[in-house]
């Protein structure tokens, strides 16, 4: 699904660093020219700790000077709660990671990671004992605001559906039907019925071969046996069967011919009204 990206955010400065120590221009410089997501992805950590999960990542480094002094900007791909969090006016100063250690054999330093917090004191102190702690340098905060991010699109096609070419059957067009042509559908598929029936009548109703019905009670001989209700049952459904499948395969056509297309939509008021959503 698509996610958002953030446009250059300004996340450290060349000079002090928390603990004392000085980040160098060289150290802004090689972060930004070493830097690879596809190798080594710096993530987004709340106070720098890692057990409450990670807020996003780093997607993009450079180094610009602006003001006098080199600086490095990053484009990051926030989740949703650092987006709620920022527009809520928190955790909004932002202290980079940086391992000062030879990373990857290359000899330069890379971006280990991106801490956020609500204000820059809280940096301060506690921040020490990591440094001390790690081989990490940590920078001091810079003030950030989210404010423009686009969508990225980071669906692929998998390679499976391009081979065999998968895509959405075309909706059928619209044909309409009068009322006229609809009753002449209907009096062909009922005829038969009506002509089945009027046979069943003529069968039930006529007296066994050989015999004549006399009128008179008991003088006119023995009365014909009455059809039963499985033999009256059984012959209708015989009957009716053939019309069930007629009309089965009648519905189905006129439930393609009548079925709406699925971007089809009324005309009238409203109807040529473009409506544009964008992200924020």
């Amino acid at each position: 699904m698509p996610q958002l990206l953030t446009n250059w955010i300004r996340i450290a400065t060349a000079g002090n660093a928390i603990d004392g120590r000085v980040i160098l221009d060289n150290v802004i410089q090689e972060m930004a020219d070493t830097y690879n997501p596809d190798e080594y992805t710096a993530r987004i950590w709340p106070d720098h700790r890692r057990w409450f999960g990670a807020w996003g990542d780093v997607v993009a480094l450079k180094a610009e000077e602006w003001q006098g002094k080199l600086r490095l900007f990053a484009r990051l791909r926030p989740n949703s709660q650092l987006m709620q969090a920022n527009e809520m006016d928190q955790k909004t100063f932002c202290s980079i990671e940086i391992n000062v250690k030879d990373f990857d054999g290359t000899g330069k330093h890379y971006l280990g990671g991106l801490g956020v917090t609500d204000e820059p004191g809280s940096l301060g102190t506690e921040k020490l004992k990591f440094c001390k702690a790690t081989s990490k340098l940590y920078s001091e905060p810079e003030h950030f605001v989210i404010e423009e991010v686009t969508e990225e699109n980071t669906e692929k096609t998998p390679a499976w559906r391009k081979l065999f070419s998968f895509s959405k059957p075309k909706p059928t067009e619209d044909t309409d039907v009068t009322e006229e042509q609809l009753k002449a559908a209907l009096e062909g598929a009922l005829e038969p019925f009506a002509s089945r029936l009027a046979a069943i009548e003529q069968q039930f109703s006529a007296p066994p071969d050989g015999e004549e019905t006399e009128p008179g009670g008991d003088n006119g001989g023995d009365t014909p046996t009455a059809p039963t209700v499985e033999q009256f049952s059984a012959a209708v459904t015989d009957a009716i069967k053939p019309l069930a499948d007629k009309l089965s395969g009648l519905e189905t056509q006129f439930n393609t011919l009548l079925e709406e297309a699925p971007d089809q939509r009324p005309s009238g008021e409203g109807a040529n009204d473009n409506t544009t959503v964008e992200a924020f």
